[in-house]
């Protein structure tokens, strides 16, 4: 299997990050956060091993500083590894103001613009997951009051339900 290193893992969260930055019509976005100015979650939200993956606090800042206003005033990612090979990330995305979250369409346009293909819904304990998927990775999406998690998971990885259970029960 093939390892993927720091600079690759970058990129591929930058583009996980970019359907959350670019949400909005430009009146509402050019009140939002610059770039420059959107903070990270407490690296501590996560306990750093699940199901056997050691879990990481990953530093996005410099691809999230390039970013222009959006919604969203904070940022994180975590990296879920067995020994060095990527097998997952979890990006933790907390929206300025909570009410705009809360708008079906938003979390729509959101949805569409994280995977490759049409999301499906499906229920995991009582949260609504987004089902989608990317190049060789299985997305789910899911909201929880004014946080946005976006879970993307090898294809090959034999564990991807245990881990969608998971971390649907992180509580930002």
């Amino acid at each position: 299997m093939r390892r993927v290193g720091r600079r690759a893992w970058v990129g591929a969260a930058a583009a996980l990050l970019v359907p959350l930055m670019a949400c909005g019509n430009g009146r509402a976005v050019a009140a939002g956060t610059p770039g420059k100015s959107i903070t990270t979650l407490a690296p501590g939200l996560l306990p750093s091993e699940m199901l056997g993956l050691a879990v990481a606090h990953e530093n996005v800042s410099d691809a999230v500083s390039k970013f222009p206003p959006t919604y969203t005033d904070a940022v994180s990612v975590w990296s879920f590894r067995s020994d060095d090979l990527l097998q997952a990330t979890l990006q933790v995305s907390r929206f300025k103001d909570p009410a705009k979250l809360r708008s079906r369409k938003l979390r729509d346009t959101l949805v569409g613009q994280v995977g490759g293909s049409r999301a499906q819904p499906i229920h995991v304990g009582s949260r609504t997951v987004f089902l989608t998927t990317g190049t060789k990775q299985r997305l789910s999406v899911w909201f929880n009051g004014r946080y946005v998690f976006v879970l993307a998971v090898r294809d090959d990885f034999r564990a991807q339900r245990d881990l969608l259970r998971a971390a649907v029960g992180i509580e930002p």
